[in-house]
């Protein structure tokens, strides 16, 4: 379903992107696939961005970093790092989560780049998905 909420909304059609992705949430959660879910939230919070819902935007995107960098999700951190990163230039916002959470997880994947050829994801926190779940709740 996160797949059909994508297609959803590169083609512009963002009302049918939302109610794919929250369809997702639920059995993403429930067969703990934590990288489908922070590719989930990432998805929402760029129809939330491109909706000018600029709060939830920012919600989604940091719940999926957050989940990402607790399970070692290491391209999906780059993802929503990026996606971080852009939403703060964009609104010249300075924030204690972008300057405390980001810098860890980026320098992290510099250092694992520098490894050719041996690129896995690393464990970034000692937390599991379901503990970061439940956390967020």
């Amino acid at each position: 379903m996160t797949d059909l909420g994508e297609v959803y909304f590169e083609t512009g059609q963002n009302t049918l992107a939302l109610e794919f992705y929250r369809l997702s949430i639920p059995y993403l959660k429930k067969e703990d696939h934590y990288r489908g879910l922070s590719e989930n939230y990432l998805g929402l919070a760029r129809v939330f961005e491109k909706n000018k819902q600029n709060d939830s935007a920012l919600y989604y995107a940091k719940q999926s970093l957050l989940l990402a960098n607790g399970t070692g999700i290491t391209i999906q951190v780059r993802d929503a790092a990026r996606f971080l990163s852009h939403y703060y230039r964009k609104f010249n916002a300075d924030s204690a989560f972008y300057t405390r959470i980001l810098p860890k997880p980026l320098t992290i994947l510099y250092s694992a780049s520098k490894k050719a050829g041996n690129f896995k994801p690393l464990p970034l926190m000692k937390n599991s998905g379901r503990q970061i779940l439940q956390q967020q709740n």
